[in-house]
């Protein structure tokens, strides 16, 4: 849902004032007022037992349709977390699911996380759910790391619902690897990947590798996302950084030269592979092309930072 990041305003009343004029509006007859209250109090407080009754007392005087007083499109969080409510108690859990994440994603502060356990735990609900739309939103909320912790076992969930998905087999390891749960991340990915070819799953587990230390094992790992997806530059990069972290000049520079042939200019592969044929040679000339290129790209980190490796010397 694009629009779930609209913040709720910064002077928003408390959730007990929230509550409050949700009830007056309620009883004024109101809705349209009572249902921006009730989002207002979804917002803040989703996980008290209030929030619950006023959604009761909400969906009670809406009853023909509660789902048709609440928008579908340009939703703020709070009204986000208000229909996804509205659909979980309909049954939907499929819709309700990847909406409350998107949420989530949108504010990760949002408290949203006992609603979601619970309804991906509701029987055969995470199996109704599309994963193509759970794993974009959980990729989403790996941009925030403490979301790791508080989605990771759900995570694992829905990847158990759908075990062959290769993107939300690769978010469920990327959740995994931000709470620092390297082996479990390992074990999920190795897992899939046993039961066939899954690019994403790849590069998630290189990562998880990577970050736990075994480098060799990262590089393994992506040259069998390669396989998949020869034409993916950004795998070529991560496999020459690899290489060039362990001193293996010779597979950086492939790499970065494959690289350069599907992007040319590339802006990371481009000054490393100046650099690699500059550590492989010493030569002036190669210093001098890389310098070049630097100050041809004045704003590209990378260069900077290669060639004050050079100047070091």
């Amino acid at each position: 849902m694009g629009n779930a990041a609209c913040d709720h305003d910064a002077d928003a009343p408390s959730f007990e004032d929230d509550v409050r004029i949700a009830r007056a509006a309620l009883a004024a007859g109101d809705v349209g007022h009572a249902i921006h209250h009730v989002a207002g109090a979804v917002a803040s407080g989703a996980d008290r037992p209030a929030c619950a009754a006023l959604i009761d007392e909400l969906v009670a005087a809406l009853a023909r349709d509660p789902l048709a007083a609440v928008p579908a499109t340009n939703l703020w969080y709070g009204l986000g977390g208000l229909r996804a409510a509205l659909l979980a108690r309909t049954g939907r859990h499929a819709e309700a699911i990847p909406l409350a994440l998107a949420c989530l994603a949108a504010r990760p502060d949002a408290p949203f996380v006992p609603w979601l356990t619970a309804w991906v735990a509701h029987p055969g609900a995470a199996a109704t759910v599309d994963p193509q739309a759970a794993a974009r939103e959980l990729v989403a909320c790996v941009r925030h790391e403490p979301l790791g912790a508080a989605l990771h076992a759900l995570a694992l969930s829905l990847h158990r619902a759908h075990p062959d998905h290769d993107y939300l087999t690769f978010a469920t390891v990327k959740l995994h690897r931000v709470c620092w749960r390297y082996a479990d991340a390992i074990a999920i990915a190795r897992a899939a990947l046993a039961r066939g070819p899954r690019p994403m799953t790849a590069i998630a587990l290189a990562g998880a590798l990577r970050e736990d230390g075994d480098l060799d094992g990262a590089i393994a790992a992506f040259e069998l996302a390669l396989r998949d997806q020869p034409d993916n530059a950004g795998i070529l990069l991560d496999l020459g950084d690899l290489h060039l972290q362990q001193g293996r000049l010779d597979g950086a520079l492939a790499a970065y030269q494959r690289a350069l042939a599907l992007e040319p200019d590339e802006p990371w592969a481009a000054p490393s592979a100046c650099y690699v044929r500059w550590r492989q040679s010493g030569s002036a000339d190669e210093a001098a092309a890389l310098r070049a290129w630097a100050a041809a790209h004045p704003d590209n980190h990378r260069a900077s930072e290669l060639l004050a490796e050079v100047d070091a010397v």
